[in-house]
């Protein structure tokens, strides 16, 4: 991994990220969102949801990826232990039909994979809270 002097400069940008808590509230908001059918918005929002969980996991642990693109990200994140294979594969068939969703496609299983990841990304959040919480995270 190469860090750049511009990595150096992130952790001012911390502040501008949702909080642990904020993440979780969203998620209370997807499952509403499930729960009323709307599959295709809740893939959206999960994604912003994810993406916003891997940068402030990223900034709070040290962890120099933050400036990557999110598929890179979340990569790099699994390379480094904070998914296991399991979750990595939900979370790599999720982007999948996120992508169709998002560029106006359907997708026949985009309901379950949806459900799937959100409750995975609940329990990611809770986890990656708690591994922050040990690198001191700011509120």
């Amino acid at each position: 991994m190469i860090v750049s002097p511009d990595d150096l400069r992130v952790a001012s940008e911390e502040h501008q990220l949702e909080t642990w808590d904020g993440l979780t509230a969203k998620l209370a908001q997807v499952r509403q969102m499930l729960g009323s059918g709307l599959d295709d918005a809740a893939a959206v929002f999960l994604w912003a949801i994810f993406d916003g969980a891997m940068r402030r996991l990223a900034l709070t642990t040290g962890t120099p990826v933050e400036r990557l693109p999110e598929f890179k990200m979340m990569n790099e994140l699994y390379t480094l232990g904070f998914m296991s294979v399991t979750e990595f594969q939900i979370a790599k068939k999720f982007i999948q039909v996120h992508n169709r969703v998002a560029h106006g496609f359907r997708s026949d299983d985009r309901t379950n994979v949806v459900k799937s990841f959100a409750k995975l990304l609940s329990e990611l959040v809770a986890n990656w809270r708690t591994e922050s919480g040990r690198s001191s995270e700011a509120p």
